[in-house]
């Protein structure tokens, strides 16, 4: 953030820029770490307000025939709960929403699709949720219906929000109930068939709804194989049916992050087998190093275009980024 009030800030009388930098690193560590929680209470009034700054890719020459980049922009908004974004969804028309570690939104209509008003709000607790810490992992969407699905860390469960019929919903799959306490529904999924993919974000671990998690549909359990270092922070379904994953690896740069696009079969993913997805794209280079934790895919006619999006953990060291990636396939 830029001119944003913060939640944590630093005074450095002096340093060199190398001792900037590496207090910046140690900063962040402790702002990524498991455990670590930037909470205070919300303001009476929000400033609704965003800045989107169009900034100048790099070359994505290695990337894969089909995949190219079409825009890439900064977001700040002085709003003290601006950023921390860790998942997106598109709507039909442009209009974004994208949800943060503090348990907010930030609804905002995406470069190209004209201009709106963004909105900034906190999402309000289902009743049945014992606590409102809300730390919002990931999101999908019905865009047919209007339904969204979100997935929590910390308390393992999956959210579903419905404008009608069958309405509100919450669950803690049991299956999730063994999973590091920082490693909820990293990644969610509503396939194109109904289905629902959920992703852990450091055991390794899959799980594959037949249905609704929410209603309780069935699901089968499995391993999954990442790069070395590598845990996937969300996913998406591509138009042909494959799945694609974005992965991040804490690396010895600055900013301290490694990023990659996986794609995978879900017809490969069976009980007792290890889902393997391959490389699809590396994006350091293309891309600015930066936490992107938010990936939506937006259908278009001949493919799909790709949304990204940084989480800045509510850090003066780091950036809200959004860019936009289009896949012909």
């Amino acid at each position: 953030m830029q001119a944003a009030p913060v939640s944590l800030s630093f005074v450095m009388a002096g340093p060199s820029r190398a001792a900037a930098r590496l207090i910046g690193a140690l900063a962040l560590a402790l702002l990524v770490a498991p455990g670590t929680w930037l909470r205070t209470v919300p303001p009476a009034e929000r400033i609704q307000r965003l800045a989107i700054d169009p900034l100048e890719p790099g070359s994505a020459e290695r990337w894969p025939r089909g995949l190219a980049i079409e825009g890439l922009w900064e977001l700040a908004g002085p709003d003290l709960f601006f950023g921390g974004y860790s998942a997106l969804v598109v709507r039909p028309g442009g209009r974004a929403l994208a949800f943060s570690d503090l348990g907010e939104t930030l609804a905002f209509t995406l470069p190209g699709h004209g201009p709106a008003a963004p909105r900034l709000a906190p999402v309000r607790p289902h009743p049945r949720q014992a606590t409102r810490r809300q730390d919002i992992e990931s999101a999908t969407l019905d865009p047919r219906t209007g339904q969204l699905w979100i997935g929590y860390e910390q308390v393992h469960a999956v959210r579903r929000i419905a404008p009608s019929p069958p309405g509100d919903g919450i669950v803690l799959p049991a299956a999730m109930a063994n999973w590091p306490r920082n490693s909820g529904a990293e990644a969610l999924v509503r396939l194109a068939d109904g289905r629902f993919l959920a992703l852990a974000e450091r055991n390794g671990r899959g799980m594959l709804f037949a249905g609704d998690p929410v209603d309780n549909a069935r699901v089968v359990q499995f391993a999954v194989a990442w790069p070395e270092g590598h845990r996937p922070v969300d996913a998406a379904q591509l138009p042909d049916g494959r799945v694609l994953v974005l992965t991040r690896k804490v690396e010895p740069a600055w900013p301290p992050f490694g990023t990659l696009l996986l794609v995978g079969e879900p017809g490969e993913i069976a009980p007792g087998k290890t889902w393997r997805p391959r490389l699809f794209a590396r994006l350091d280079g293309p891309l600015p190093r930066e936490n992107y934790e938010a990936l939506a895919v937006e259908r278009t006619g001949d493919g799909a275009v790709l949304w990204l999006m940084s989480d800045d953990n509510f850090s003066t060291f780091q950036r809200t980024l959004l860019a936009r990636l289009r896949w012909r396939g």
